[in-house]
């Protein structure tokens, strides 16, 4: 389904940015 894939695709993006903010945060 593409809906689906677009599904996962969104959230290993928001994954990523969250993870992202925890690394800087960690950083900091």
């Amino acid at each position: 389904d593409v809906r689906i894939i677009s599904q996962t695709k969104k959230g290993n993006l928001e994954k990523a940015l969250l993870g992202e903010k925890v690394g800087t945060s960690i950083k900091w």
